[in-house]
């Protein structure tokens, strides 16, 4: 893989200019102390870029690191009444013990399941792969009904899709005259 260096001087280019001349596209190349001189809206850099890596890399972690902190510090030694598996068993293993075990870390497991599935609810089969005809004003009452649970889970894209297929199915005032 070969870098594009600084037109002015051997750095690596960490900047590009394109300028229309004639009709024609020009582009440039410059590091950042170069890149301030050659456009106004450029910055000059106090920093480098690799301290500035370091520090980004650096605040990023310890935020990362305190939010798992407190999150293990708030579940504690919290367990699940039904099987007695603590969270702390849990985070080890990633693996519940039972179906109420849901229920006792519902706070904690929540980031879980949306980092690892996107939602924190389990989308239902479409309403056309079930078994049984369902009639259509049943079909718009389940349709409501996951809209509401989408919009409570705050996944906007699937309330889009729902509300999408409810104006569908549902029977305009123009298609009635």
């Amino acid at each position: 893989m070969s870098f594009q260096k600084c037109e002015k001087c051997d750095r690596p280019a960490t900047h590009k200019f394109t300028r229309i001349v004639e009709g024609h596209a020009i582009d440039f190349f410059f590091c950042q102390e170069h890149a301030a001189e050659f456009s106004p809206l450029q910055l000059k850099s106090t920093l480098n870029a690799m301290e500035l890596t370091q520090l980004l890399a650096g605040l990023l972690q310890s935020e990362q690191g305190k939010k798992a902190e407190a999150v293990e510090a708030e579940a504690g030694e919290l367990k699940c009444h039904t099987c007695g598996q603590s969270f702390r068993q849990y985070r080890q293993t990633m693996l519940l013990g039972c179906s109420d075990c849901y229920q006792a870390f519902e706070k904690q497991l929540r980031d879980d399941l949306r980092r690892y599935h996107g939602t924190v609810r389990h989308p239902a089969k479409p309403l056309e792969t079930r078994s049984g005809a369902a009639s259509e004003k049943e079909k718009l009452a389940a349709l409501e009904k996951r809209l509401a649970l989408a919009i409570q889970d705050e996944d906007f894209e699937l309330a889009a899709q729902l509300r999408d297929e409810i104006r569908r199915l549902t029977p305009s005032a123009e298609k009635e005259c």
